[in-house]
């Protein structure tokens, strides 16, 4: 009998012992939590739309005329050029060639749109020509926008699709064809010179 209550003493004591361990030593190290938004890319203009050198002719007695158009595709193929003949005609001295494009910095496999660049039609103008002059208009809509690069490179660009995604390097680019209209002739014909107008290109998530 003492034996027994003499053992159990024992491991009592010994279970005390261990539970009721001193913490030597503690240190603690207080850190900072680091996140950053990064929601900006880069776009890059490589070239500007250029609709070449132009014979430009039309019946600058007529107050209204059928325009002529001069399209420049975006997948390389020769423009195209379409005349009312005795109205408005253009031949082709220079061809134009398409506008083009570089998003850089932008998040990787990740859809972008364009928008914001055919309200209405770009007019180009020639500065040094009377105000009665006729310009042009440029639509962008009417012709094809084609995609460089990303995971979809070389198709051709439909509005409202998701097929402009950029890379694994956050890189993709597009080509941006156009229509070059002539407006109806009113007195003056067309004046020799560069015609030249603004158009803005809106990127964005």
């Amino acid at each position: 009998m003492f034996k027994r209550n003499h053992l159990s003493t024992a491991v009592l004591a010994a279970t005390l012992a261990v539970g009721s361990t001193a913490v030597v030593a503690q240190e603690n190290v207080t850190s900072t939590a680091t996140v950053t938004v990064q929601n900006a890319f880069t776009l890059t203009e490589v070239a500007a739309i250029n609709f070449g050198t132009l014979r430009v002719s039309q019946d600058a007695v007529a107050t209204t005329t059928t325009a002529a158009t001069y399209t420049v595709p975006a997948d390389g193929s020769p423009a195209t050029t379409s005349n009312t003949t005795g109205e408005a005609e253009i031949t082709a001295l220079v061809a134009g060639t398409p506008g083009q494009y570089a998003v850089t910095n932008a998040a990787p496999f990740t859809v972008l749109t364009i928008s914001d660049y055919d309200v209405g039609g770009v007019r180009l103008v020639n500065a040094s020509a009377p105000s009665t002059a006729p310009g042009f208009t440029v639509l962008f809509d009417d012709a094809t926008t084609q995609i460089v690069g990303g995971i979809n490179d070389g198709e051709t660009l439909d509005a409202g699709t998701t097929d402009l995604q950029t890379d694994v390097n956050g890189e993709v680019g597009f080509i941006l064809g156009g229509v070059l209209s002539t407006e109806p002739a009113d007195i003056d014909p067309y004046i020799d010179g560069s015609y030249t107008g603004n158009y803005t290109l809106t990127v964005q998530y």
